[in-house]
């Protein structure tokens, strides 16, 4: 798989609307705003894997 097939996914601390604007601006696949709590960011890892890992499906190689 080259790199142009790789998700990229942020994971920051901003929800200013320019910086995601930014993101997607730059073929950024998803924006996720961290939270402060460690049990909420544990969630969204999970969540993460859930879906990137094993529910999603791309183009056979």
């Amino acid at each position: 798989m080259g790199a142009r097939h790789t998700p990229v996914v942020v994971l920051t601390s901003s929800n200013q609307k320019d910086d995601i604007e930014r993101v997607y601006g730059l073929y950024g696949n998803s924006y996720l705003v961290k939270p402060v709590k460690r049990s909420a960011l544990q969630e969204i890892v999970q969540s993460l894997d859930q879906y990137w890992i094993k529910l999603n499906r791309t183009v056979p190689s």
